[in-house]
């Protein structure tokens, strides 16, 4: 035998006793593949539990929305990330709307217990207690559901204390909708109608612009309407156009803010007519279409947080979506609002954003210095309209008080004569045998005017001092007729 042979009984004891030493080895794997088959299987299990579980939310938080016309599901599916070009608005606005969808949640409205709790949630057992509902987490309410024509004008006497929604399904929504017949149009066709004539100009906000406070400029009708033409993976950064004229027939809002409820009232010495263009429909040139206007609006574009010119707002969707974001400050969330800007995190807020979805046939209806933002996923045209009614001009005031503080706050402060709308204000309550006010409204109404007269608000550019001027002599002609002393005399004598 050569030494280079190994016997054959050597090689059958050497395999035994390598497959015995082995042993232990493969039994771990096998119980390491078995466990992580079971892991996994168990995974599996647990993820369809949860798919069922969110399936069946869904389904009875559309049934609940489909009952009463109003969101109700505890979280609000989220807008995805969309190609922003660097340095642009639109790069500003998707980081802005990513950080804020990590602190919001679908609206909570006024009568929410009643609604959950009236629909399944008592109905079905199986299904969770309403208190687990995110909306009882909460501290603020973020608007009113309104149903009929009494129940908004309750809403008003009472002094709109919170926004309201009319929701498309409800009686009240059906009356106006009969009004607005566009959503059966397609958006082209629409448009047509509206950017006329061709050469007419109306304001756009490019967010391919790489400043907010640079990107409203001029743009023509048929540029607009050469935009929308185009195939929207060639458009580029959205367009927002503000304000345009509404060459549509009909009133498309709820009834008692036609002609801006008091607005145009208070806004003309002559009560002129309703069809004032822009330049005419102020003493001051340059003033908007206050009460009744239209929005078109692209894919992607929208607003950061901001309050409306110290004027109540009405808004309805003819075509297309908008979300809303909502904000009813606690205490401590207004002092968040109050130096919150455009880079500051919204989970700096302790109280989440109530977020709206308003689609065809939808209103919403808001008062002055409500805090929102304003998002569009999609091509959409919107009308709406300013409003002011006696019940809301102490807000009125505020919110005057604080963009001439912090113009940044607002949407716009030129342009509009607000004094000319006050001293007429003051001049109606005063003289009318009856007021339309409650003692304690007017009460607020006293301390509100003489928390304005005691700011010292400056210009801080060149647009802004005709209205600073402007303020001035209003305050002159304030004193000189003593009205504070006479509206305490007139509440003095009225009960509460």
């Amino acid at each position: 035998m050569s030494a280079s042979t190994t016997p054959s009984h050597q090689v059958y004891d050497q395999n035994n006793i390598n497959a015995t030493s082995d042993a232990p080895a493969q039994r771990k794997k096998k119980r390491a593949q078995s466990n992580a088959s079971d892991a996994f299987a168990q995974e599996q299990k647990r993820r369809a539990k949860c798919k069922d579980s969110m399936t069946q939310k869904r389904e009875r938080d559309a049934k609940i929305s489909t009952t009463i016309g109003i969101a109700t599901s505890c979280i609000p599916s989220k807008y995805p990330l969309y190609h922003a070009p660097t340095k642009s608005v639109t790069s500003m606005m998707l980081r802005y709307i990513q950080n804020l969808q990590q602190n919001d949640c679908v609206a909570r409205p006024g009568n929410w217990s009643r609604v959950i709790n009236k629909t399944s949630y008592q109905k079905d057992h199986s299904q969770p207690n309403y208190l687990e509902h995110i909306w009882n987490s909460l501290h603020c309410t973020h608007y009113i559901p309104v149903t009929t024509l009494d129940g908004f004008q309750s809403e008003l006497d009472n002094g709109l204390l919170l926004p309201v929604l009319i929701s498309p399904i409800s009686q009240f929504g059906q009356q106006i909708s009969v009004q607005t017949p566009w959503p059966q149009e397609s958006l082209q066709s629409l448009l047509h109608t509206i950017l006329t004539p061709a050469s007419a100009q109306i304001e756009v906000q490019d967010h391919g612009k790489t400043r907010i406070d640079k990107f409203t400029i001029p743009k023509t009708c048929k540029t607009v309407q050469a935009r929308f033409d185009t195939p929207f993976k060639d458009r580029g950064p959205a367009w927002n156009c503000l304000e345009v004229k509404d060459c549509l027939p009909g009133f498309k809002g709820p009834k008692p803010l036609e002609f801006g409820a008091s607005l145009r009232h208070w806004q003309f010495e002559d009560h002129s007519p309703s069809s004032k263009n822009r330049a005419e429909i102020s003493v001051s040139p340059g003033a908007k279409h206050m009460d009744q206007w239209l929005l078109v609006s692209e894919a992607n574009s929208g607003s950061f947080a901001h309050v409306d010119i110290g004027l109540g707002t009405w808004i309805s969707c003819l075509k297309g979506k908008k979300t809303f974001w909502l904000r009813n400050p606690t205490i401590r969330d207004q002092r968040v609002w109050e130096i919150f800007d455009v880079n500051n995190d919204h989970r700096s807020f302790t109280e989440p954003w109530g977020r709206v979805d308003l689609l065809p046939g939808s209103v919403l209806i808001f008062p002055p210095g409500t805090i929102h933002i304003v998002f569009t996923p999609e091509d959409s045209v919107f009308c709406g309209g300013h409003f002011l009614i006696p019940q809301v001009m102490d807000r009125f005031l505020d919110v005057l008080g604080q963009t001439e503080i912090d113009s940044s706050r607002t949407n716009d402060l030129k342009g509009t004569d607000f004094f000319h709308i006050l001293e007429n204000f003051i001049r109606e309550t005063l003289c009318l045998p009856s007021p339309t006010l409650t003692k304690k409204q007017l009460h607020f109404f006293i301390l509100a005017l003489k928390n304005y007269c005691s700011l010292k608000p400056e210009a801080d550019s060149e647009d802004e001092k005709p209205h600073i001027k402007r303020r001035e002599d209003f305050l002159i002609k304030l004193e000189e007729e003593k009205s504070i002393g006479k509206l305490e005399d007139m509440m003095s004598h009225m009960d509460w």
